[in-house]
């Protein structure tokens, strides 16, 4: 099969689609004049990051000390995914059509990002993910066309600044009591009614409402 066969290669831990994208930002910033360069980073990543997540183990668990990192390679998380690198090429093709290639690199962050989010099985990797995302989008908020572009990016930087801090103090109250990171929905399943779990519930839910 080919997870067997990129196991046997020993890299089948290092293939992960946020990555081919995340590492076309440095190009793009340093073809920035270089427009058929810039051009060719701009489609080439999402076709690499494509071809990666089809490779993608359906399950795959990295520790560091206590902290457990899972991606999460189900199909629908897949699916996800592969709706999202298909934004992000026709977001591309628009952004270059249009010469917006600052947009056009702050969308490649965050569609990155995204990519992390949807297929992270661990909250290290949910939080840091939902919180770089939140600044990419103040990014680009600041960055459109708007007339209150300043005032809106603010607020939604306070926003999610305000869901991030409540995640995290959820987050940390749970290392506190289980020594370890664990699946949220292993916690609400494990019949767990604590103060730490509504902290994060709420922060995650004002995120999303943002």
């Amino acid at each position: 099969s080919k997870n067997s066969l990129l196991n046997s290669f020993g890299i089948s831990k290092m293939l992960h689609p946020s990555i081919a994208i995340l590492l076309s930002i440095p190009l793009l910033l340093a073809s920035y004049k270089a427009h058929r360069i810039f051009k060719l980073i701009s489609l080439l990543s999402p076709i690499i990051a494509a071809c990666v997540l089809f490779f993608l183990p359906f399950r795959e668990i990295f520790y560091f000390n206590k902290i457990e990192i899972i991606i999460d390679g189900q199909y629908i998380n897949k699916l996800i995914s592969f709706s999202l690198i298909f934004v992000l090429l026709c977001g591309n093709l628009f952004a270059l059509s249009t010469s917006r290639k600052q947009e056009l690199i702050l969308g490649n962050c965050y569609i990155g990002l995204a990519i992390l989010c949807v297929l992270a099985g661990d909250f290290i990797t949910l939080i840091i993910s939902l919180e770089m995302m939140a600044l990419i989008s103040t990014g680009i908020i600041y960055t459109s066309d708007s007339e209150n572009n300043t005032k809106t990016a603010a607020n939604y930087f306070i926003t999610h600044f305000i869901s991030g801090s409540l995640i995290v103090a959820g987050s940390a109250l749970l290392i506190n009591k289980n020594y370890s990171f664990t699946s949220l929905l292993e916690a609400l399943s494990s019949g767990t009614n604590s103060s730490h779990i509504y902290l994060i519930l709420i922060g995650l839910v004002i995120n999303v409402a943002a």
